[in-house]
């Protein structure tokens, strides 16, 4: 309380000085104490988002999580996360070079886990790899021989109750044979290995037993420890379904982008997802609508923006319906899994566009959840969570060779992937365990992956480069209350789970990347089948089926047209497509045959015939501000081009001011004048003759419109300068003399009085023509405007009027 409401101490209002960071509360926290995942300041300020993320640790003792907080190096990859995105463990760089330690009271396992010493020799494998139990002797210790190890090769562990065990160091194992030798372990062939591609196994003495990793083409190693393969060009998305729409994460730069457009016409829930990335579709079961879908995926290979959906197949009768879906990326035949009823399952493959279905497995099945295809073994997988018979089988293509891989030990498997860059390895989800579980595709050494309270309920998963990626259905209240979402984590179990997402009801996940998300080099043998309908892999080969009766390579069924490609859905900015044919071109089934376009229905604030230009949105029963600025602005211009237009007019002309009147003078010889130009008489604009007489009064007359004569009478004083000049110089040399009237020659001055004013023009002092007669008429004379001044205008106005 002694701190509430201070006035600032320091410059520009802080409230601390330099070397301190200022809470949001104004309490001073050192700036070591920033972003080290404690509230220092109390209110959370040194620990916000937006502080923590251009943070930088630059104290050598310290390690910077992903999110901007710094922990002390020494709690990185000690088995405990630190970190709110648990980058201290999931670091496989860095605690792949750490070495696993146990407590003083554990023993380490040949596969590195540590158990307690309790539990060694004691006839139960908690090790996993049974060396906790190989190599025990119920008697003596290790210092009761000469070699002080109890002659085991290797290393040798006295037991607490009596007794010790001889175990090998990391690559070797014991020999059950001679439980005081050691053999080298074949870690490629155990799976004890974290090659998240290929392994080599180093049997020579200089390698100690090791293994090696590297990686296939178009793929390359992270680094020579933890074993990790990226791929090289390009970006990976992950694709989800999320109730009745499907987005994608960048994997990159986590951006979402949608992948179909939501339904909004009827309930949906996707439960199936995959894709065939030859030819960019992706491929989606719902089983409320009982439909098979497939679109393009959107911003690949074709100038599709969003997925519009089309209908390949619908399920008829009652208690059945698709569940699951899995593509063949070689031949493009799609598998499914449909429920037939309430405890029996089939499944069934057709062409890539859904003609020709055919059932392959119809028996012994209750509920097949999910199911993986494998062109490259010609096998597929799939798990079955009836009821009564919970088990994860496989067969090959054709439904033939079937086998049951896991049948103990397990509750309610919801998803199933293999990983085909690693050996063909199996990975499943089981809701009910609450795990995820991988094995050799031939159901030999199946493992825990992920086995944590907090991730609650898995359904669906996938496995690309180094990670396995899954949804969860989550736990809305218990002991760790969980929002449902989708997790990541190491595919070897190494590091911790990480939440990218929290998500409403998230079904089917798939990772997706247009190269190489599968080996699309391998050969279609397909290709050289003479299959009438149907042709499916199988191991070293083809076979052919038939959609009914007997398979055989022509089959008796009758043949169906190729179905129309998927229609392209070109709206942008939230911009949705309606088919405006539909339903007339659809046939009975409600598939889409062709010919017609989609119109876009846009949002509010854009418009055009794709949604592509923006508007501003314009409130019910109101006036955007666009409608007034607009016409304004458009009048402005237009006044503005105009006044240009009459400025540059009438400067050609030479007029240099705008509204100014022409006014021409000619001086003729002796005192005739014409002054020529319009009356400022607003009602009067003739031409004005002005004869100009000193000492008298100047009289213009002018002809109104009607023709009358009118006598204007102007208070203008017309002077010669040069004639000023004149009598200027000579006023002092002789006295003035008024002029003689009728004299015919003008006389400057005068003789005898007057004054010394300026000299006048006598109307006949410079008359030319005959005595007696008329004067002969002059046009007048017009000064010849430029456009600049030559001061040949003033120069004119003393010259002779025929010399101008």
């Amino acid at each position: 309380s002694d701190e509430i409401g201070c006035p600032p101490r320091y410059p520009n209002g802080r409230y601390c000085p330099d070397d301190k960071f200022e809470c949001n509360n104004h309490l001073c926290v050192g700036k070591t104490d920033m972003c080290d995942t404690r509230d220092d300041c109390g209110d959370g300020s040194d620990e916000s988002v937006a502080v923590c993320q251009n943070f930088n640790c630059t104290q050598a003792d310290r390690f910077q999580c992903s999110d901007g907080k710094c922990i002390w190096r020494s709690e990185v990859c000690d088995g405990r996360p630190q970190c709110a995105d648990a980058s201290d463990e999931n670091n496989m760089t860095l605690c792949a070079a750490v070495p696993k330690r146990c407590s003083f009271d554990q023993f380490k396992c040949a596969n590195h886990k540590c158990v307690s010493r309790s539990k060694v020799c004691d006839q139960a494998d908690d090790c996993g790899d049974s060396s906790d139990e190989a190599g025990c002797h119920q008697s003596g210790r290790c210092r009761d021989t000469p070699d002080r190890k109890g002659n085991c090769e290797q290393t040798c562990s006295d037991l607490r109750d009596g007794g010790y065990i001889c175990h090998c160091r990391k690559g070797s194992i014991v020999n059950r044979s001679n439980p005081k030798k050691c053999l080298d372990i074949n870690e490629c062939e155990t799976g004890q290995n974290h090659c998240s591609q290929i392994c080599h196994n180093d049997d020579a003495p200089s390698k100690n037993g090791t293994y090696h990793c590297s990686c296939r083409e178009g793929f390359r190693l992270l680094d020579n420890v933890s074993g990790n393969c990226k791929v090289e060009e390009g970006e990976a998305e992950l694709f989800y379904a999320d109730k009745g729409r499907i987005s994608s994460i960048s994997l990159r730069q986590n951006t979402l982008r949608p992948i179909l457009m939501e339904e909004t016409r009827e309930p949906s829930r996707i439960t199936g997802m995959d894709f065939n990335i030859r030819n960019s579709f992706v491929y989606w079961v719902d089983d409320v609508q009982y439909k098979v879908q497939r679109s393009y995926i959107p911003k690949v290979e074709n100038k599709s923006e969003i997925g519009y959906p089309q209908q390949l197949w619908r399920a008829s009768g009652e208690n059945r319906g698709p569940f699951a879906i899995g593509l063949d990326w070689v031949t493009g035949n799609i598998y499914l899994t449909e429920m037939v009823g309430r405890d029996k399952g089939e499944i069934k493959v057709s062409t890539s566009d859904g003609r020709y279905v055919k059932t392959i497995v119809d028996k012994r099945l209750s509920r097949p959840t999910s199911i993986a295809v494998d062109p490259e073994l010609g096998r597929l997988f799939w798990t079955d969570s009836g009821d009564n018979s919970v088990k994860i089988e496989t067969s090959w293509m054709d439904g033939s060779n079937r086998k049951t891989l896991v049948s103990d030990v397990i509750g309610r498997p919801l998803g199933i992937t293999v990983d085909h860059y690693m050996d063909h390895t199996v990975y499943w989800t089981d809701h009910k365990m609450n795990t995820i579980e991988a094995m050799a595709w031939d159901g030999t050494r199946r493992r825990t992956i992920v086995q944590e309270p907090k991730i609650a309920f898995p359904i669906a998963l996938d496995v690309f480069e180094n990670m396995v990626y899954w949804t969860t259905e989550g736990r809305p209240d218990g002991e760790f209350p969980e929002k449902a979402g989708i997790y990541k984590m190491d595919k070897h179990g190494r590091g911790f789970p990480v939440k990218m997402a929290s998500l409403d009801i998230p079904t089917s996940v798939r990772v997706f990347h247009p190269t190489k998300r599968y080996n699309l080099s391998l050969p279609n043998a397909c290709l050289q089948s003479e299959c009438s309908h149907l042709c499916v892999l199988v191991p070293e080969g083809y076979k052919c089926l038939c959609p009914s009766g007997q398979n055989k390579a022509n089959c008796d069924d009758p043949k169906e047209p190729p179905k129309a490609l998927p229609q392209t859905c070109k709206c942008q900015n939230g911009g949705t497509c309606v088919d405006s044919a539909a339903p007339a071109n659809n046939n009975a089934a409600g598939e889409y045959n062709g010919g017609s376009e989609l119109v876009c229905n846009c949002p509010d604030a854009f418009t055009g015939s794709y949604c592509q230009i923006g508007q501003e949105k314009v409130a019910p029963g109101g006036v955007s501000n666009a409608s007034i600025v607009v016409p304004v602005l458009l009048i402005i211009l237009v006044i503005l081009c105009a006044s240009a237009l009459y400025i540059y007019y009438h400067r050609k002309r030479g007029e240099s001011k705008l509204l100014s009147l022409s006014n021409s003078v000619s001086f003729r010889e002796g005192s005739n004048i014409e002054f020529e130009g319009p009356n400022f008489n607003p009602q009067n604009f003739a031409t004005q003759k002005v004869t100009l007489d000193p000492g008298a009064t100047t009289t213009a007359t002018s002809t109104d419109p009607n023709g009358a004569a009118n006598d204007d009478t102007s208070s203008r004083d017309f002077s010669n300068p040069m004639y000023d000049m004149k009598n200027s110089s000579n006023a002092s040399s002789q006295p003035s003399t008024p002029p003689t009237t009728g004299s015919s020659t003008p006389t400057l001055g005068g003789d005898g009085g007057g004054g010394g004013g300026p000299a006048t023009i006598s109307p006949s002092s410079f008359s030319t023509h005959p005595a007696g007669g008329a004067p002969p008429p002059v046009p007048p004379r017009q000064l010849n405007p430029v456009m600049f001044d030559s001061g040949k205008d003033t120069q004119c106005l003393v010259e002779n009027d025929s010399d101008c």
